[in-house]
């Protein structure tokens, strides 16, 4: 089981979080990222090569992230940044975060008493959690993991399916 975290952004959201000029309505409703061709309603596609200026006169986009100098380049709304690649790659984290495995400790894991793991954690199927182990907030213990005696994993660690770590930090 994971949490998803994707939900609709403003795009007035997106520019208080990552930055930029924002020009248009900023209650645009932003729900992922696409180039300019696919692009539809709820779409923020990018314009990072000149060359592309064309497609945005055809894209369905609901905005575009475009490089300072090509303010007057469409009458979408639009974000103005000094790197419109750069920008358009964060806007992707921020529009698609990383699912996270629900917190808690699979059934199927062996967990020793004397292991120390946070309550926002997740130790996965088939893990072994020997005595002394510290799992820190938000862990991610993939199935089939072994923490030896006494290893720590410190906040937002990952550790992928059938990974061993078996030393104190």
């Amino acid at each position: 089981m994971t949490q998803s975290t994707s939900r609709i952004h403003r795009l007035g959201e997106i520019v208080a979080k990552l930055g930029g000029e924002l020009i248009g309505d900023p209650d645009a409703q932003i729900r992922r990222i696409a180039t300019l061709e696919s692009a539809g309603p709820g779409d923020l596609s990018f314009v990072s090569n000149a060359k592309y200026l064309q497609q945005l006169r055809d894209t369905r986009a609901a905005a575009v992230i475009l490089a300072r100098g090509q303010r007057e380049a469409t009458n979408l709304p639009r974000i103005l940044c000094d790197d419109p690649y750069l920008y358009y790659a964060r806007a992707a984290q921020l529009l698609s975060p990383e699912e996270r495995p629900a917190p808690g400790i699979h059934p199927q894991a062996a967990v020793d008493a004397g292991a120390e793991i946070a309550a926002s954690a997740t130790v996965g199927p088939f893990c072994h959690v020997a005595r002394g182990a510290r799992l820190g907030e938000r862990v991610v213990v993939g199935p089939g993991c072994a923490i030896g005696e006494d290893a720590q994993i410190g906040e937002d660690g990952r550790l992928g399916p059938r990974s061993r770590s078996t030393r104190a930090a």
